[in-house]
């Protein structure tokens, strides 16, 4: 594994699931070892994210404890330093399978937004209806990447499998990490001329369903019509 592929945060947390499997006197170190240091670290994002989609980060952690607390433990005063196990390897190397480093960029103004998608092969937009029922039905930033002729991965949620239909779109259940991985897979896989044409059919899509002025003058004769 080459820590440089992963953010200054990353490595911390992977650091500190070493610490955690140390000190817990496991001999490996468990993808539970990592999400408890991603839940303890101090100015991380799962936090935040968890929070974010309704879920209770205490709870997560104290089930990612219990699952800790099942595994066996290296006895004797000279335990050796943990290793990783082979699924926190296989999740390490999934992880820095691109060749970089994923970047969280936070807030971005539109223009950067709009360089990002440019560069972009697919836009992911995995989804969740709020513990509250707040949801998006249909997010913008889907139909403006659609404009620029790019796949969407997206949860099949609310109003999305509307517009993220074959051949350029691809559904996962919301949620379903693993299926929503796949769906990148089958989206990435695609020949480039095939990307290119089911790219250009999201924009014909787009340009025919979504634009603001044909949407509000029909919009404008259903009304009048409902008025008699």
């Amino acid at each position: 594994m080459q820590a440089d592929r992963f953010t200054v945060k990353s490595q911390e947390a992977l650091a500190a699931a070493q610490r955690i499997a140390s000190a817990r006197r496991n001999s490996e170190v468990a993808p539970a070892h990592l999400l408890v240091a991603l839940l303890e670290q101090e100015g991380g994002i799962v936090v935040p994210v968890l929070r974010k989609v309704g879920a209770d980060p205490q709870a997560v952690r104290t089930k990612a404890n219990q699952g800790l607390d099942e595994l066996p433990t290296v006895t004797g005063e000279a335990a050796p330093a943990p290793s990783m196990s082979a699924a926190t390897r296989e999740l390490l190397r999934r992880a820095a399978c691109s060749g970089t480093a994923l970047e969280l960029l936070g807030m971005c103004a539109p223009a950067q937004v709009c360089a990002a998608l440019e560069q972009a092969d697919v836009l992911a937009m995995p989804c969740v209806v709020a513990r509250d029922g707040d949801r998006d039905s249909m997010p913008v930033v889907v139909k403006e990447a659609m404009a620029m002729e790019l796949l969407v991965v997206a949860s099949d949620e609310v109003g999305l499998p509307e517009c993220a239909r074959p051949p350029w779109g691809f559904l996962a259940p919301p949620g379903d990490a693993a299926a929503l991985a796949q769906a990148l897979d089958a989206a990435l896989e695609l020949e480039p001329g095939t990307r290119r044409r089911a790219g250009a059919q999201a924009r014909e899509w787009v340009t025919l369903h979504a634009d603001v002025d044909a949407e509000t003058a029909r919009m404008s004769a259903v009304i009048a019509q409902l008025g008699g």
